[in-house]
């Protein structure tokens, strides 16, 4: 597998960790990139010169005659690697990989680093490219390594925003021939149907690239994220991921919509969280009352509109994992195939993927709240599909709709059949239950829900606190 990193390089090194050390270069955005090999029980790491020989040139298609930097050499090698060998896309998929960018997270060195990207291989089948930062505590433990990693992921957001430049730019240069000259094509084929056009140029595109391309960001990797969110130079903008996945974010849930609905992607963006994440709490506790609710292990204000957020607390063998794509928490078969399924690009809130609990009916608090056909109505805090603001609002289920081992929350109305309420009607009495939240039936429970609220009760609705509709009873 290929790495690259901000890690300071001592050539002289024999092992991974001591070729590329604890401490960042001493610019920390420059780059330097590693091929790593497996012999035996022990990591080969073998690095890339700055600019590749001829013979490396020649052996992936490039001029051998005109320089080259290291990315060109690695960007066609994972080209290769994922495209798969054969006429169709089908052939294709079958014999290539999915490309995964892993950003790692606290007190990590590349030996570890490179053990994680071997499971992640061996067990999702995907190609996985290494970001490594320098996540090791500079030597120290305790309160003082994880402040020094922090100051290292602040120091290596340039780092990680030239990766991304780096893989755009070089996509680009890959695509960009192919997709002027297939633009001629469709415009000589289908020139007076669009949608023909459109049909035409997705399925040719398909059959060069058939493959996603996807990031996981693990633990303090997302606080390295959210920085290079903050930057002025910031290329992660640019639509380069499928799929986009946050497990246990180890940043502050606070205001996180903030700066998550700035993340763009083609497919899903995920955010993972376990209430009983051991690492997660124990990052709080020694950061004292400073270190705020970690967006990885708190349940509550999970407001970003981009997000799918997966709840995987008491689930069967997820436990305190801080890593719960990999070791006992995947003997939960849901669990794996959540996890299979989105680092391959697909969509992880698919109804296979999810059991419903049992819908049972509530009885009204009051004789003129009258609950349409299906009885009574909760909302609890687990929603499986759900639908932006702006998109027709369809009716939700009679009673709570429940997913298991995997919760999915998501701040949007549920995807569901058959009619329960119509417009200007109440959820009738009892309580209702929302993000793990209760309050008084019939009310406006929180300003995420605002929309889909405003569409169903024919009301306007407040973004502000927790509102009441007319006659609605107060918490």
């Amino acid at each position: 597998m290929f790495i690259v990193t901000n890690r300071m390089v001592n050539e002289q090194g024999k092992t991974p960790s001591e070729i590329f050390g604890e401490k960042p270069a001493e610019g920390p955005n420059e780059l330097r990139l590693a091929e790593a090999r497996r012999q035996g029980k022990q990591w080969q790491l073998d690095l890339l010169p700055d600019q590749i020989t001829a013979e490396m040139a020649a052996s992936v298609g490039l001029d051998p005659d005109l320089p080259h930097p290291a990315s060109a050499y690695v960007a066609r090698k994972l080209l290769e690697r994922c495209a798969g060998t054969g006429s169709t896309a089908k052939q294709k998929l079958k014999t290539g990989k999915h490309l995964l960018l892993f950003v790692h997270g606290f007190n990590n060195d590349l030996d570890d680093v490179l053990e994680r990207a071997a499971g992640l291989e061996a067990r999702y089948g995907v190609e996985v490219l290494c970001f490594s930062w320098p996540a090791n505590g500079g030597g120290a433990r305790g309160v003082l390594s994880y402040k020094s990693d922090k100051r290292d992921a602040l120091a290596s957001a340039g780092a990680l925003d030239r990766v991304l430049e780096k893989m755009k730019g070089l996509l680009d240069e890959f695509n960009g021939q192919y997709v002027t000259q297939l633009e001629e094509k469709a415009q000589k084929k289908f020139a007076d149907n669009g949608e023909a056009w459109d049909r035409y140029f997705a399925k040719e595109v398909n059959k060069r690239c058939p493959f996603t391309i996807n990031l996981l960001l693990h633990s303090m990797g997302n606080y390295l994220f959210k920085h290079l969110l903050g930057s002025t130079t910031y290329h992660a903008n640019q639509l380069l991921f499928d799929n986009i996945i946050m497990a246990a974010a180890d940043t502050n849930n606070e205001l996180h919509a903030q700066w998550v609905d700035r993340i763009q992607c083609r497919n899903r963006l995920y955010i993972t969280i376990n209430e009983r994440d051991g690492a997660l709490m124990a990052s709080r506790m020694k950061m004292g009352e400073q270190q705020k609710a970690r967006l990885g292990h708190y349940t509550r204000r999970l407001d970003a509109r981009t997000a799918t957020y997966v709840d995987v607390t008491n689930q069967p063998h997820v436990g305190d994992s801080h890593a719960y794509f990999e070791g006992d928490a995947l003997a939960n078969e849901k669990v794996l195939r959540f996890f299979h399924t989105v680092f391959n690009g697909g969509t992880g809130e698919s109804a296979e993927l999810f059991d419903a609990a049992p819908l049972s009916p509530l009885a009204t608090a009051q004789k003129n709240h009258r609950p349409e056909q299906g009885g009574g109505f909760s909302l609890c805090a687990h929603l499986v599909a759900t639908r932006p603001p702006g998109a027709s609002v369809l009716p939700l289920p009679a009673g709570a709709l429940r997913c298991a081992p995997v919760a999915v929350h998501r701040p949007w109305p549920a995807i569901c059949p058959g009619p329960v309420f119509a417009p200007g009607t109440r959820i009738p009495g009892a309580w209702c239950r929302f993000f793990g939240q209760v309050f008084p039936s019939g009310c406006l429970l929180t300003s995420r829900v605002t929309h889909w609220l405003t569409a169903l009760f024919g009301q306007p609705a407040h973004p502000i606190g927790h509102q009441v509709f007319p006659n609605c009873p107060t918490k």
